[in-house]
């Protein structure tokens, strides 16, 4: 049987932050699934996402925070192996 990729992927409150923080994906990953919908944005990758918050910031013009990601997520799917000052890392570790 083969393995099949585990997708991982945020929901997001439609707005100015979630509509930053998913263009600064985009920026490093075009392939993302970017799903719009009333009051939510979808972003699906097989890959792990990766959040850097001062590409965010810069996307913003003005500072955001990884903890700033609190105020945008609604769910997520896929296990958050890293959050600190750095960024935000959303895989599905030691799945193939």
């Amino acid at each position: 049987m083969a393995a099949r990729a585990s997708v991982v992927g945020i929901d997001l409150a439609a707005g100015e932050e979630s509509e930053a923080i998913v263009a600064s994906l985009l920026d490093k990953n075009p392939q993302l699934r970017v799903r719009r919908m009333p009051g939510l944005v979808r972003v699906e990758s097989s890959d792990p996402i990766e959040i850097d918050p001062p590409a965010v910031a810069q996307r913003l013009g003005r500072e955001w925070e990884a903890n700033d990601f609190n105020l945008s997520v609604v769910s997520y799917f896929g296990e958050i192996t890293a959050w600190d000052d750095d960024g935000i890392k959303i895989e599905w570790p030691n799945r193939s």
